[in-house]
């Protein structure tokens, strides 16, 4: 029976997934290991909604309490003589801090720069065509948007 429609067995045809993806340090391809990886999301976009979310909440406090002009100079009347005194104490360790740090870390970076210079000036020199050749595409395009600019502007019927 030639036309009769068989049933397809797919058993023991090597489709069935194996149970290791590595043999001999040799990664099949077309197989991965996952998706995304689980490291989360990277510092720019942490950054971002650091910045984003502080907005909103200053926007939002700003809203809520009905701030008003001069309010931010009438509470800091308000503010002790004390902290002020304590800030500037604060403050003077802490240049003291950085004077020290700086002290600390000035020849090894002074040290950092001079050793690298070389491979910065080299890195300038393979790198000074490629500048060129930007600053002048950018230039023209901004030529460009400008005679695109002033023709819409021409353009623009006001109907009142």
């Amino acid at each position: 029976m030639s036309g009769e429609a068989k049933k397809r067995k797919f058993a023991g045809k090597g489709k069935g997934k194996k149970e290791n993806d590595l043999i001999n340090g040799i990664i099949e391809p077309g197989r991965s290991k996952g998706g995304l990886s689980d490291s989360g999301p990277g510092i720019c976009v942490k950054t971002m909604f650091i910045i984003i979310f502080a907005s909103f909440t200053v926007a939002a406090t700003v809203f809520f309490t009905g701030y008003r002009q001069g309010d931010l100079n009438e509470l800091m009347g308000k503010v002790p003589p004390e902290v002020w005194e304590a800030k500037s104490v604060v403050e003077t360790e802490f240049n003291k801090l950085t004077a020290s740090v700086g002290k600390t870390v000035g020849p090894g970076w002074e040290k950092l720069k001079k050793e690298s210079g070389p491979y910065l000036e080299k890195v300038r020199v393979g790198a000074a065509p490629v500048l060129d050749q930007v600053s002048s595409a950018a230039g023209a395009a901004k030529v460009q948007l400008v005679h695109v600019a002033d023709a819409v502007l021409r353009n623009i019927h006001i109907n009142i």
